[in-house]
């Protein structure tokens, strides 16, 4: 298996990083996030840290504070086949 990490904002493909392994494709999601998430954004919900994992990225999402900054920024890791 493959992955590819896709970075979508404002609905435009601004990134697309292909990675061989789980581990790598979740570090440079991890990285990707916190260069393109609202850095203010990341910055209130966090505390001043920066986001740390995957489940960062998916509370980040989840929270009021992704809409309150208006962030239209999506982080996606696809598996897949080739």
């Amino acid at each position: 298996m493959s992955y590819i990490i896709v970075v979508i904002s404002l609905n435009d493909i601004q990134v697309i990083k292909p990675c061989s392994t789980l581990i790598e494709a979740q570090t440079t999601a991890i990285e990707l996030a916190n260069e393109f998430f609202s850095h203010n954004g990341v910055d209130r919900f966090f505390n001043g840290s920066s986001i740390e994992s995957i489940s960062d990225i998916n509370d980040y999402y989840a929270s009021g504070v992704y809409h309150d900054f208006g962030d239209s920024v999506n982080v996606v890791v696809e598996e897949i086949e080739l």
